[in-house]
């Protein structure tokens, strides 16, 4: 959690191929190395607490089963 209360998700996607997005809960996650090797977003916690992530490749494959990830309750 950021000094602002935001959250800071980071991580690493697994691909034969060139990964060319990262997406959380519906939002593009920014690269921090080439090829998504390591990406980083910023966000707001979701009110349901449930956070979604998925990559997508060079080839136009998009993983089928999203990443889950349940956060803490607010304090």
């Amino acid at each position: 959690v950021t000094e602002s209360g935001r959250l800071q998700i980071q991580g690493t996607p697994s691909d034969n191929g060139t990964v060319t997005a990262v997406q959380v809960s519906g939002l593009p996650a920014a690269a921090v190395s080439s090829n998504f090797a390591q990406w980083r977003i910023e966000l707001d916690r979701p009110d349901s607490g449930l956070l979604t992530a998925f990559a997508s490749d060079a080839a136009g494959n998009v993983e089928q089963t999203p990443h889950l990830l349940k956060t803490a309750d607010k304090p």
